[in-house]
């Protein structure tokens, strides 16, 4: 029998805000992304712009994290050289933390992969060169962007560390503007805070800068606009069985950017694509408003009040509580229909 995954989180939300987004509201006319660039970054971004879903990105911003700021960079410009790319910056946090093990072997294998694959034999910058080359002022693009705009008409999707979107917000103007200009913010990060969800961890975008996602959740300009995508709803532990071989097999003789990676990383069309996903196709997800508090230290989530003895620790925003994982509208469908038109983008470059 086919299986279907169907995810919803069991998250503590107010009364009467449960809900599908019916995909009825027009959709925005400009688009920023702030990512640290993993393989599920590459590819969430990659599969959005093979499809070539409205609105068109206007500039991409890097972020430390899985990746160096100025590493990530390089490899977006080669990847998408007709869209503005801006080098962000390192948190204190981020600069203390040791890497772990998976991490250390993730950046290796990322750096293999690019070199061989989008680089064009240049070779990836090393990480102290590459905080001399990451000079660009993502706010000063930033800003461009959005007084470029009419009100209420950009979206920004954050699938990184939120170290960018504090500094920005930091700035009493730039934090007026996005106030005015900014329609949805999307993020990758954080965890399920349902009692049940047992979770005493903080995801990895989180810990990262902890006070950057307690400053940008935090922030009662933009509480409205803010969409959070879980590591709990997007986890590959959601993944039907199977899935995984079937994709391997499936695009093993790709030879586009998105075949190379699903099929050398299936699990990574979870985590920043499911965010992306959710983004492109509201009228398939789920939303409910959730209360829960942060703690500004480690980037852990936990359920808020939600009544009227709400202390002022308790903040509400949209979390994600489901994603259609097979079928038509699911995400697996999204990205096979992408990496499709890749692969014709490819051919027809290759004979041009």
């Amino acid at each position: 029998a086919k299986l279907i995954a169907r995810l919803v989180a069991s998250c503590f939300c107010l009364p009467g805000t449960r809900g599908i987004n019916n995909g009825t509201s027009l959709r925005s006319a400009g688009l920023v992304i702030d990512t640290d660039l993993g393989f599920d970054d590459l590819i969430a971004i990659k599969s959005y712009t093979s499809l070539r879903t409205k609105p068109d990105i206007n500039i991409i911003t890097t972020v430390q994290g899985i990746n160096d700021p100025a590493d990530a960079a390089i490899c977006l410009r080669q990847l998408f050289p007709s869209t503005v790319v801006a080098c962000g910056g390192f948190s204190k946090k981020s600069r203390s933390l040791n890497l772990p093990e998976w991490l250390i072997d993730y950046k290796k294998d990322f750096k293999q992969f690019t070199e061989k694959n989008m680089l064009d034999d240049r070779s990836i910058t090393g990480e102290e060169e590459g905080k001399k080359k990451c000079s660009d002022s993502t706010e000063k693009k930033m800003i461009k962007v959005l007084e470029g705009h009419q009100d209420n008409s950009v979206d920004l999707i954050c699938l990184g560390p939120l170290t960018n979107v504090a500094n920005w917000l930091r700035v009493p103007t730039t934090e007026n503007l996005m106030a005015k200009k900014l329609k949805e913010i999307w993020i990758m990060g954080g965890n399920d805070v349902a009692e049940n969800a047992n979770v005493h961890r903080p995801e990895f975008n989180f810990k990262q800068d902890p006070s950057a996602a307690n400053e940008v959740l935090t922030n009662s300009k933009i509480a409205d606009k803010i969409r959070v995508v879980t590591e709990q709803i997007s986890s590959p532990q959601n993944a039907p069985d199977g899935l995984f071989e079937f994709m391997k097999i499936k695009h093993g003789a790709g030879n586009g950017i998105l075949s190379k990676v699903v099929h050398r990383w299936p699990e990574e069309i979870f985590f920043d694509p499911v965010c992306v996903f959710s983004y492109s196709n509201p009228g398939h997800i789920e939303l409910r408003k959730v209360s829960f508090r942060i703690d500004p230290e480690s980037g852990l989530l936990s359920s808020g009040k939600g009544d009227g003895k709400a202390q002022t620790n308790d903040h509400t925003v949209d979390f994600v509580t489901y994603v259609p994982i097979e079928g038509k509208n699911g995400l697996t469908s999204w990205i096979n229909e992408a990496i499709e038109k890749d692969e014709l983008q490819e051919q027809n470059d290759a004979t041009s």
